[in-house]
């Protein structure tokens, strides 16, 4: 049976493994089918971003996180949206204030 937890490792996997792409269509295909992520599957999806230097991707997916689905994002979230500006050499925007 496909539940969030079987969902998220599989994310995690693809994404540690560097397959960003299939990572980011397993969490597609996830809500495609109805199924509900949580803080951990976008703690798995931001991670994966990350590796791949998805800044817009990230972005994108914090806010369908905290807008859509009304998860707060926690120190975990926030570290991945820091490492994804870092990494694209955007790291002052880590610091304005919304």
């Amino acid at each position: 049976m496909r539940t969030v937890v079987s969902w998220t490792t599989m994310i995690t996997a693809c994404g540690l493994s560097g397959d960003v792409k299939d990572a980011l269509d397993l969490f597609l295909v996830m809500v495609h089918m109805g199924m509900k992520p949580n803080h951990i599957t976008f703690l798995a999806v931001l991670q994966a971003c990350a590796y791949g230097g998805l800044l817009k991707r990230g972005l994108e997916c914090f806010n369908v996180m905290t807008k859509k689905y009304g998860i707060t994002p926690g120190i975990d979230h926030y570290s991945c949206m820091v490492d994804i500006l870092g990494r694209k050499g955007q790291l002052s925007e880590a610091f304005k204030n919304d």
